[in-house]
């Protein structure tokens, strides 16, 4: 007999925030985020791969935030020409799980790409793996993983070394937002990593 453990969550429809007084000023406020121990960002936002293209990640990394490139066909030229137009952009390419991702990734990061996001599917041995080699073989590469709204899965993933998860939806897996995320956040802890 097996026991399965059900976590009850709030989402963000469901959690009042009360303002009050503050002593605190606008222009005083540091949003700054440190996403990996190579990659700073001055705005903590990161746009998803399905809203991107290469002048939203050029807008993006101009005001201290960043913008992950969608997996496919001009995704190396983009990386290509946005690093040649400054050196020092981060760059974030989206990489799909596929026995060719270790090798796509590494070629990206040879382009100029800072940043991998390694799109899981239902295929995690092979994501496992090809995680592995990334995370040992090709630093100082960002790796951010998702998504992810399974506390096992986020165990495994978070075991080969990556930096960071994307806590989200994935078919059939609802997410409560603030709680999970929470959850999350205490075990990427753990692993010294971010959510």
């Amino acid at each position: 007999m097996t026991t399965e453990t059900v976590t009850t969550g709030l989402s963000l429809d469901q959690v009042l925030l009360v303002p009050r007084a503050s002593d605190v000023l606008p222009n005083s406020v540091v949003l700054g985020t440190q996403l990996s121990p190579t990659v700073a960002l001055a705005l903590p936002v990161i746009g998803a791969p399905a809203m991107t293209d290469k002048q939203v990640a050029q807008q993006f990394s101009e005001n201290g935030a960043l913008a992950i490139l969608p997996a496919g066909e001009t995704q190396l030229q983009d990386v290509q020409d946005l690093r040649a137009a400054d050196e020092a952009k981060t760059i974030g390419v989206a990489v799909r799980n596929a026995p060719d991702a270790f090798e796509t990734a590494v070629t990206l990061h040879a382009a100029g790409a800072s940043v991998i996001y390694y799109e899981l599917d239902d295929q995690l041995d092979l994501a496992i793996e090809s995680l592995k080699l990334l995370a040992q073989q090709v630093p100082p590469l960002t790796i951010l993983v998702g998504p992810v709204a399974d506390e096992a899965i986020a165990r495994q993933v978070l075991a080969t070394g990556i930096d960071a998860l994307v806590v989200a939806p994935t078919p059939g897996q609802p997410v409560y937002t603030v709680t999970t995320t929470l959850a999350f956040a205490e075990l990427a802890a753990e692993f010294d990593a971010a959510v």
